[in-house]
């Protein structure tokens, strides 16, 4: 799967524009799409986070032009017309996103997925030619493995890797406080210490990627 990172700015966006002059960012993800009265509309949810959440959430609530449905916490559910949403004009099939879209300062920051490398430089270039409206900077762009549910990379572990985690996670050892060390466990488990701080990284690593992907 080939990868791309980058960095969108676009006039007259409905949620990102509330980012540049609020201390706060949001991570959006599309829900659905449905007609209503003839018109297409996108349902979307945004988690807002940083110094100014609070505003920026009463900023979404007062927009004439969108439409709150619920606020759970930090998330607000909201409706929009489709025909006035970036994304959709520019996505086809060739493309995806693997991430939720996050916006801060009125920049937003894409990862978006492709299975050629020349569709993501084709998304690049539709972006820019809309220019001064919009436009789009690298911030990489590789071919990688992903692993966007944790229970893919639980999966590679080898039997012992996961015998390990298994049980350390049973035992405690990734609570807080931790009901167990690394020493008591190996005692418990009857193999060196060291075999099993090997078992545990090597778990780790193969686990812990998976977890970051899936971060915002």
């Amino acid at each position: 799967m080939w990868v791309a990172q980058m960095r969108v700015w676009h006039s007259d966006s409905y949620v990102t524009e509330k980012t540049r002059l609020i201390d706060a960012g949001m991570a959006c993800l599309y829900l659905n799409t449905f007609e209503d009265r003839g018109k297409t509309h996108l349902s979307r949810v945004a988690l807002i986070y940083g110094p100014d959440s609070e505003k920026l959430i009463r900023t979404i609530q007062t927009d004439p032009r969108l439409k709150v449905e619920d606020i759970v916490g930090r998330q607000v559910f909201f409706t929009m017309p489709i025909s006035n949403v970036f994304h959709p004009l520019l996505m086809d099939r060739s493309v995806f996103f693997l991430k939720p879209v996050t916006a801060e300062k009125g920049i937003e920051h894409w990862t978006v997925g492709a299975y050629r490398k020349l569709d993501l430089k084709r998304l690049y270039n539709k972006i820019n030619a809309l220019k001064p409206q919009a436009g789009a900077e690298w911030v990489s762009l590789k071919k990688e493995r992903l692993d966007l549910f944790a229970q893919n990379s639980f999966q590679r572990l080898s039997p012992k890797q996961r015998w390990a985690f298994e049980t350390a996670c049973a035992h405690g050892y990734y609570t807080y406080p931790r009901k167990t060390d690394l020493q008591q466990l190996a005692r418990r488990l009857k193999v060196p210490t060291s075999t099993l701080r090997i078992h545990l990284r090597k778990a780790e690593a193969k686990l812990m990627p998976a977890l970051g992907q899936a971060l915002y």
